[in-house]
């Protein structure tokens, strides 16, 4: 069977070939839009299309979903060659967490000067921002900048290791 199968394929290869450019022709024409030139596949990776409806684990992620809120986050990357510690790039990563809060749709935002910092001070844990207010002399943003590469919160997650990537989380 598969002899006869091998002996049709290539005895009768030019057939073969054009069948198959067809059908990849067929194809493509159920996957593009040429009047648009877009895609007509959609990928929808949510949990919703994952799970079926009345299933225990759905119900689940939807009671944890109205607790917790949505699971849906953007992020928003910000890169200079020079590097974002100074002054005018930490002020616009601040201006941007703020004005990005306030959009409907928009739970929080994360960034780097509003990302909880673990700090020891005088014996005790504290947890606040990486600045309260955003210093402008080189000597301290290089002192923000050493700060928040040495944080395994902060570095890798809203600063990049070169430091000249800072990153904003929003939560949808």
């Amino acid at each position: 069977m598969i002899g006869r199968y091998a002996k049709f394929v290539t005895r009768r290869a030019s057939l073969v070939f054009g069948i198959s450019v067809l059908c990849a022709i067929f194809s493509l024409t159920r996957v593009v839009d040429f009047e648009t030139l877009t895609l007509r596949l959609a990928f929808d990776s949510s949990m919703e299309s994952l799970l079926p409806e009345q299933d225990e684990e759905r119900l689940f992620y939807d009671r944890i979903r109205r607790i917790f809120g949505s699971d849906e986050t953007l992020l928003l990357a910000i890169r200079r060659e020079e590097g974002v510690f100074d002054a005018e790039t930490l002020s616009a990563v601040e201006r941007l967490t703020e004005r990005i809060e306030e959009l409907d749709g928009v739970h929080h935002v994360v960034s780097l000067s509003n990302a909880p910092l673990m700090r020891s001070h005088d014996g005790d844990l504290e947890i606040a921002p990486l600045w309260e207010e955003l210093p402008t002399d080189r000597a301290s943003l290089d002192r923000l900048r050493d700060e928040a590469l040495a944080s395994p919160l902060l570095a890798g997650t809203f600063v990049s290791q070169d430091a000249k990537t800072a990153a904003l989380l929003v939560y949808l």
